[in-house]
């Protein structure tokens, strides 16, 4: 390796070897130094996320992490497309609802004034915020009981998270708990393809929270195969890209990161 380095005229600082979760300084006569290496984590850190948006998982465990986050199939998936398409006609209906209640309605209408339209928008976002806050407690609530979503309520929250202000309130609830990330690992497993970037980002991000960056590596990698684009995902694996800490992150939601 580094021969053909030399006849690519590329500079070569150090070689090390990896084994498991040690690695060793190699000097120039093969020898390991210090021959018991160094202890390190592969799961954490910027290369290990680094890797994962470059589609490139090389951690512990890897079958079972993606066994966690792998979607569910056979009898159980076509209930959750079912409970999922009555949850998308339920809030395509709400929504519509909204729009058409005298306080929320005319957000997008020409003949109104800015300040009209800002005021119907700030009403019709409290509602949607409402509707996101109501279906949320109810889940942290159930999974810190130990219970599992029914059918209903999970296709309900995968829906519910397409909507800004959702994710938003998801985001600032978020917490390095077991229960939350229990829940966002069931429902990452559960979601439809298509509504599986919202679940699989708070899972990745109450993952992180807990000092786990091996789950957070798995969700992420969900993510990316679902949408690559998701914003929430690109801003939160663009912050531990960046070497934000665990704590550092949960201080950004503390302080109202916008999402």
């Amino acid at each position: 390796m580094r021969g053909c380095a030399g006849e690519e005229q590329v500079e070569v600082y150090t070689v090390l070897r990896v084994d498991g979760d040690r690695f060793f300084y190699v000097s120039e006569d093969g020898i390991d130094v210090p021959s018991e290496g160094h202890a390190y984590d592969p799961t954490h850190g910027r290369i290990a996320v680094e890797a994962v948006a470059h589609g490139m998982v090389a951690l512990p465990g890897r079958e079972a992490l993606q066994d966690i986050v792998a979607p569910v199939t056979g009898d159980e998936r076509i209930t959750m497309y079912e409970a999922t398409r009555t949850a998308a006609e339920r809030l395509l209906a709400t929504l519509r609802r909204f729009d058409e209640e005298p306080e929320s309605a005319g957000r997008a209408d020409s003949s109104r004034t800015p300040d009209e339209r800002a005021k119907a928008q700030a009403v019709y976002s409290k509602k949607v915020v409402a509707l996101g806050d109501e279906a949320l407690q109810r889940a942290y609530a159930a999974s810190e009981a130990g219970l599992r979503l029914s059918d209903d309520h999970a296709g309900w929250l995968c829906a519910l998270l397409v909507l800004a202000d959702v994710q938003e309130r998801a985001w600032l609830t978020s917490q390095a708990t077991p229960a939350q990330r229990d829940l966002w690992a069931d429902l990452t497993r559960r979601a439809t393809p298509a509504l599986v970037a919202g679940p699989a980002t708070m899972l990745a991000l109450t993952a992180y929270l807990g000092d786990d960056g091996a789950m957070a590596n798995a969700a992420l990698s969900r993510v990316a195969d679902a949408d690559p684009n998701y914003p929430i995902a690109r801003l939160l694996a663009a912050m531990i890209l960046g070497g934000a800490t665990p704590d550092q992150l949960r201080q950004a939601i503390a302080e109202g990161l916008p999402c």
